[in-house]
């Protein structure tokens, strides 16, 4: 059941995007298994700066961060281990970004870690607009001329 929902997925998004058709979604969800082990097999992530939340987020960005832990521009030997990214072909990369790129959790209450999260909204959002907006925008939604991804907050 599971693999005919991922092919008429696969296959809806051929019909709506050309690009779509490029990635091969079954191989990026094979792949994302690995990636789950930390940030959830939804890639909805989790608590803490760690292991963020990936589903949503922008293919290109996904793409780039993987390229740069794989050129040890940004490094996080765990994570690269227990993925194989030195392994990783471009396909691959490309497969697991337009996977976690077309996941939307918005409607599944289960990966609402925000409102989970212990601690005061206020103070929060004070932290956020002292240390994040600066490269995640205002609103949270990323700035592309800073290569700044939508915070993981956003990006559900």
């Amino acid at each position: 059941m599971k693999q005919l929902l991922t092919l008429l997925f696969t296959l809806s998004l051929s019909l709506l995007s050309p690009t779509a058709a490029a990635f091969d979604l079954a191989n990026g969800e094979r792949i994302n298994r690995n990636c789950g082990l930390c940030h959830g097999v939804y890639g909805q992530g989790t608590a803490g700066r760690l292991s963020p939340r990936l589903a949503g987020m922008p293919r290109e960005y996904l793409i780039k961060a993987m390229e740069d832990f794989k050129e040890g521009k940004r490094t996080n030997p765990t994570m690269e281990d227990s993925i194989g990214l030195a392994h990783m072909v471009g396909s691959e990369i490309e497969d697991v970004s337009a996977y976690l790129s077309m996941l939307d959790l918005s409607m599944d209450s289960r990966f609402d870690i925000v409102s989970n999260l212990p601690g005061d909204p206020k103070n929060g959002e004070e932290l956020y607009m002292e240390e994040c907006k600066t490269c995640h925008g205002r609103d949270g939604r990323g700035r592309a001329s800073k290569e700044a991804p939508p915070s993981c907050w956003t990006a559900r």
